[in-house]
This record gives structure tokens, sequence and C-alpha cells, in this order.
């Protein structure tokens, strides 16, 4: 079966305000509400497709920056994300 067209251009949409938003305000700036707001699409809409910020933020890139995107879904929380980017990896049990 072919997917429904609105909700793949619901999706699209939500990736390509996240990315623009986040360029315009930073990345701990911008909520799902916000880019769910923009995009004109429910916040559940989003999370749908996406469990965390993160998620739609890595959405779409290469295997090779899992470890940097694992840096910043992971990071504790007060981390800006530049900031975990550039802390030495660590192990997770």
């Amino acid at each position: 079966a072919l997917a429904d067209p609105q909700a793949t251009l619901a999706i699209y949409m939500g990736r390509s305000v996240a990315q623009e938003m986040f360029t315009e305000r930073g990345f701990d700036s911008v909520t799902i509400a916000d880019i769910a707001a923009r995009a004109q699409v429910a916040v559940q809409t989003v999370f749908n497709h996406y469990a965390t910020k993160e998620d739609l933020f890595f959405e779409g890139q290469t295997p090779w920056l899992d470890g940097p995107a694992d840096a910043v879904r992971f990071r504790e929380p007060g981390v800006p994300p530049m900031v975990a980017l550039r802390s030495p990896p660590t192990t997770r049990i």
C-alpha cells in the first residue's frame, strides 16, 4: 500500500521546519510544540514519527553520525548540544 500523502507531507514539513528553527533560534530554544505550530500540524503528529527532538534533528543523517548523535541525545540535562559534542565519548551500560 502507498503511504498517505498527507502524512508524508506532514513528516517532510516537520523535518524542514525543525531544521529552519534550529538554525534560527538554536536547538535548545525550539520545542516540538514550536515545530508543530509552524508546520501547521498537531504536536502528536510530530511525536507519531519522532520520539524526541534529537531524533528529528538527526533524521536522515548518515550512519557515521551515530556517535555524535548519541552524544547529543543522551547528554545530561542542562548540557548544551555543542558541549556534549566536544566531550569525550562515554560507554553506556
